[in-house]
């Protein structure tokens, strides 16, 4: 499977307000995209932990990383400072990529939402105030040069957990 090339056609914002052909993400090596839900998601922060887990496994492996979000340039900026991200930030405020990436956007919080803000508040996560499209979900999208989707999982709701650490795993183990 191929990401839509439409897809390949939209910009995002870099953290300065640059647009940046979404192609470009992934031209030079294959790279995880990581869809966050708004920029101060308890959830989202969780996930970037586990990013920052396994960015060393991912380069050293030939793959890049990078993050989306939907807010503003500055609140990607003060999310990026907030958690060291280490990867390339951007954002769709309009969030055309989320749309053609096929995220989802629902209010998201099931019954099962507690447990979940349970079990990001144990990692460490917290929640910052919301900076972004609440209803939005975000998921974790790895794409070839070539555009070949290699694995794409995508957030049903709040809270839902993708291992990020077991994906690495996995796309690197599949290159190997």
């Amino acid at each position: 499977m191929y990401i839509d090339p439409a897809l390949g056609t939209t910009t995002v914002l870099d953290m300065d307000g640059n647009a940046v052909p979404f192609s470009t993400l992934y031209a030079e090596r294959p790279t995880m995209i990581v869809f966050v839900r708004h920029f101060g998601c308890i959830f989202c922060r969780e996930r970037i932990q586990d990013l920052a887990g396994c960015i060393d496994q991912l380069n050293d492996n030939g793959y890049d990383a990078v993050v989306i979000g939907n807010g503003t340039p500055l609140m990607a900026q003060a999310f990026s400072e907030e958690l060291k991200v280490t990867v390339p930030m951007y954002t769709d405020p309009e969030r055309t990529t989320y749309e053609l990436a096929g995220m989802k956007r629902a209010l998201g919080l099931t019954p099962g939402s507690l447990r979940d803000v349970l079990r990001s508040l144990r990692s460490g996560a917290r929640q910052g105030a919301v900076a972004g499209d609440l209803w939005q979900q975000g998921g974790v999208m790895t794409v070839a040069p070539d555009g070949a989707i290699l694995d794409r999982q995508i957030d049903r709701g709040a809270g839902d957990y993708i291992d990020v650490l077991a994906l690495a795993d996995r796309i690197v183990g599949r290159a190997a």
